[in-house]
C-alpha cells in the first residue's frame, strides 16, 4: 500500500479497496444511489402537481391521470431500496474482508521483535479499533453523499422555484443541525474521557466475581456492591448529559421549525392575498412533504460528516499501521567448517535503554550439544531468538555452516521447542504436522510419533485417535502443561532439521516426566547441532559444552566437569540449586 500522506486519504483508500474487490457492483451501487436520490424529488413533484390539479377550478378528473400515476410510481420507487440494501451489504462485506485481510497480513509480516514492545501492541489495538469504525463510516458517508446530499440539492433547486425564501430555512436547518451535533458529540466525548478510568474500574470489578479467592473468601457481595454503586454513578452522570443534549436539540429544532412555519405562512399569505387559494393549498401540502424529506436528509448528511471527523483519528490509526514500513530480517550469512559463529554480537530491544546482549563471541561446530544457562534476565532466550533468525543483532555478525543446509531468508532445517507451547484448535495430527506446512500432512507418521512421545495407551484413550480436536472452543480436549510440551516435542521430531533449539522445554513437567523428556531430547539431538536452555542445572551434564550468561555476556564456557572445577558462577549456581536455595 502507498504511504498515506493525509488523514482523509483513508476514505479514498477504502473506496479504492471496494472498487478493486468488486468494480462492477461498486459502480452499479453508486449509480443506483444517485438514482434513488431522485425519488424524493419525483415524489415532491408528483404531490405538487396532483394537489394543484385537485384544487383547480373547474375540476377535471382526466387531468389527474398522469399526476396520479407519477405519485404511485414514486411510492413504488421508494420500495426499491431493498435492492440497494442487498448491494450495499455485499459491498460492506467485501470491503470488510479485504480490509481485515490487509490488517492480518501486515501483523503476520511484522518482525517478531515488534511483538516484544508495548508500543506495537498499542498500535495494533488502535488499528483493530480503527478497522471496526472505518468500514461503517465510509459506507455510511457514501450513502449520505450520493443519496441524502443529492436529494437535498435536487429538492432545494425545485423548492426555490416555488419560493426563494425557502433557501433561508434550508441554510438555517443545516447550521442548526451542525451546531446541535457538534455540541452533542463534544459533550459525550468529554464525558467518555472523564469516565474512562471509572469504566475501566467497573470492568475490573466485574472480573473479580469468578476468581477462586473471591469465592473462597465470600467477597462476591462486597465487589458486587462496589460495582453497583459505581455503575449507578456512571449512569446518573450520563443521563444528566443526555438530558442536557436533549433540551439543546429540542430548542434548536424548534427554532428551525418556527422559521420554516414562518416562511410557509408568508408564502401562503401571499398566495391568498392574490386570491389564489388553490395555489396556497398546493403550497402547504408540498412544503409539508418537503419539510419531512429535507429534515431527514440534512440530518443524515450532518450526522455522517460528523461521524467522519469524529472517527478520523481511529481510522488514521488503522492506516498508519498498514502503511508503516517493516524492518526486514537480514538474510543469513554462511561460512564453512562451523555450525554457528557469533562475532561481537550486540542486541537491544526497541524500548530498552541498555543492550540485552553485549559482545557475544561464540563458535559452535556441527553436531555439538550446547547448553545455555544463567540467571533470569541474563539474555538466554534472546540469544536463542537471534540464533533462530527471529531477531536481528544490533551489531556484530552471525554466520552459519553450509553443512546445516539452512535457507538464506527462512527457517528451513531449523526446529524449536519453546517454553510457552502454542497449541491450535485443530486435530492432534495437525498440531504435530504444523511444523512442516510446506509438505502434505502425513497422518500415519504423526500417529507414530505421538505414540512414541505420549505413549500408545494415551492416544488410544481417544476414539478419534490423531483426529481428536484440541481446545474447548470446538468441543475438543484440554491438554495439560506436560502434554503440551510433548506435543511440541512431537512437532520437533516430525520436522526435518539439522539445527534444534530447546528453550526451557521441561518447565511444565514434574521431575519424572522431565527425566523422560530429557532422554527423548538426547536421542533426538544425536548427530544434530543443538542449543538447550534450562534453569535446572543438573540436566546439562549431557551437553558437550555449557555457555554461562550473566547480564548479557558470556562469562564462562566449558564442560560440566570443567566448570565445576573452575568453581565460578556456574559452580556457585549449581551448589545453591542443589541445596534448594536457587
Amino acid at each position: 500500500m502507498d504511504k498515506l500522506d493525509e488523514k482523509k486519504n483513508y476514505i479514498f483508500y477504502t473506496m479504492r479497496l471496494i472498487y478493486q474487490s468488486a468494480p462492477i457492483r461498486f459502480l452499479l451501487c453508486i449509480g443506483m444511489l444517485i438514482f434513488i436520490s431522485s425519488f424524493p424529488l419525483v415524489n415532491l413533484v408528483a404531490v405538487n402537481t396532483l394537489t394543484a390539479r385537485l384544487s383547480a377550478s373547474p375540476f377535471e378528473a382526466d387531468r389527474l391521470v398522469w399526476p396520479g400515476i407519477a405519485f404511485i410510481v414514486s411510492l413504488l420507487l421508494n420500495n426499491t431500496k431493498a435492492m440497494m440494501n442487498v448491494l450495499g451489504s455485499y459491498l460492506w462485506i467485501t470491503a470488510e474482508i479485504a480490509l481485515q485481510g490487509a490488517l492480518m497480513k501486515k501483523a503476520a509480516d511484522k518482525s517478531l521483535i515488534f511483538y516484544d514492545t508495548p508500543q506495537f501492541y498499542e498500535g495494533l489495538q488502535k488499528a483493530k479499533e480503527g478497522y471496526q469504525n472505518t468500514i461503517g463510516t465510509v459506507m455510511m458517508l457514501i450513502s449520505a453523499i450520493f443519496i441524502s446530499l443529492f436529494s437535498v440539492i435536487l429538492m432545494a433547486g425545485y423548492l426555490v422555484q416555488i419560493d426563494w425564501r425557502i433557501t433561508i430555512a434550508l441554510v438555517l436547518i443545516i447550521l442548526v443541525k451542525g451546531i446541535a451535533f457538534k455540541l452533542e458529540t463534544g459533550s459525550l466525548q468529554t464525558l467518555r474521557e472523564k469516565q474512562a478510568p471509572d469504566i475501566k474500574k467497573r470492568e475490573l470489578l466485574s472480573s473479580y466475581f469468578w476468581a477462586k479467592e473471591t469465592r473462597v473468601y465470600g467477597a462476591c457481595g462486597h465487589f458486587l456492591t462496589k460495582w453497583k454503586n459505581l455503575n449507578e454513578e456512571l449512569t446518573r452522570v450520563r443521563f444528566s448529559v443526555e438530558r442536557k443534549n436533549l433540551w439543546i436539540a429540542f430548542a434548536l429544532d424548534s427554532l428551525t421549525y418556527l422559521c420554516y412555519a414562518a416562511i410557509m405562512a408568508l408564502s401562503v399569505y401571499e398566495q391568498l392575498s392574490r386570491g389564489n387559494a388553490s395555489a396556497a393549498m398546493s403550497g402547504i401540502v408540498v412544503l409539508f412533504v418537503a419539510m419531512d424529506a429535507v429534515f431527514s436528509n440534512i440530518n443524515t448528511v450532518v450526522v455522517q460528516f460528523g461521524n467522519l471527523f469524529k472517527n478520523m483519528s481511529l481510522s488514521r490509526d488503522l492506516f498508519e499501521f498498514l502503511s508503516d514500513e517493516d524492518v526486514p530480517v537480514k538474510p543469513k550469512e554462511f561460512s564453512s567448517d562451523i555450525a554457528v559463529s557469533l562475532k561481537d554480537v550486540y542486541f537491544r530491544y526497541p524500548s530498552a535503554q541498555q543492550d540485552t546482549l553485549k559482545k557475544v563471541n561464540l563458535t559452535v561446530y556441527p553436531g555439538e550439544n550446547i547448553a545455555i544457562v544463567g540467571q533470569n534476565g541474563s539474555g538466554k532466550s534472546t540469544l536463542v531468538k537471534l540464533l533462530c533468525g527471529l531477531y536481528d543483532s544490533r551489531a556484530g555478525r552471525i554466520s552459519y555452516g553450509h553443512s546445516l543446509e539452512l535457507s538464506k531468508d527462512g527457517y528451513k532445517n531449523i526446529a524449536t521447542m519453546f517454553q510457552d507451547v502454542q497449541t491450535y484448535c485443530l486435530s492432534l495430527a495437525e498440531n504435530v504436522c504444523i511444523s512442516e506446512t510446506k509438505k502434505s500432512m502425513d497422518e500415519k507418521r504423526a500417529e507414530d510419533i505421538l505414540g512414541e512421545v505420549m505413549g500408545k495407551q494415551w492416544l488410544s484413550a481417544y476414539p478419534d485417535g490423531v483426529r481428536t480436536k484440541v481446545g474447548r472452543a470446538f468441543n475438543g480436549i484440554d491438554l495439560s502443561g506436560g502434554e503440551k510440551q510433548r506435543i511440541s516435542l512431537a512437532r520437533t521430531l516430525y520436522r526435518t532439521s539439522s539445527l534444534i533449539f530447546f528453550d526451557e522445554p521441561t518447565s511444565a513437567l514434574d521431575p519424572l516426566a522431565e527425566d523422560r523428556l530429557y532422554q527423548d531430547i538426547i536421542k533426538l539431538s544425536r548427530d544434530k547441532t543443538t542449543f538447550f536452555i534450562t534453569h535446572r542445572l543438573s540436566s546439562v551434564r549431557f551437553a558437550d559444552r555449557i555457555i554461562v550468561l550473566d547480564h548479557g555476556e558470556i562469562v564462562e564456557e566449558g564442560s560440566f566437569e570443567a566448570l565445576m572445577a573452575k568453581n565460578g558462577l556456574f559452580a556457585g549456581m549449581y551448589t545453591l540449586q542443589k541445596q534448594g536455595l536457587w
